[in-house]
């Protein structure tokens, strides 16, 4: 697997700052309510250009989350001990 991390072009423009905040958390956690409680904080933030990825893995598209302004990449990626036997697949909503 190849990673690749890419600066962003402009990282401030005036007094703003341009920031990407990436949230993993699984389905069926119980923190369901804490993590719309910090998506919302963090949507608050003043001179922030605010760019809010949640990665969710997770297997019941009912219990999807759907954020206003939050790209959610959804995933079954399973462990490394099942991975052999079964291939993630990946979604991103916006």
């Amino acid at each position: 697997m190849t990673t690749e991390i890419l600066a962003p072009v402009q990282a401030t423009t005036g007094d703003r700052v341009a920031i990407s905040i990436v949230i993993c958390t699984i389905e069926r956690s119980g923190r369901e309510e804490r993590l719309a409680e910090v998506i919302r904080k963090l949507q608050a933030q003043e001179k922030v250009d605010l760019e809010i990825v949640l990665v969710w893995q997770g297997f019941d598209p009912a219990l999807f989350p759907r954020f206003d302004g939050v790209t959610t990449v959804i995933t079954d990626l399973c462990s490394s001990a099942d991975s052999a036997t079964s291939a993630p697949t990946t979604r991103a909503t916006a």
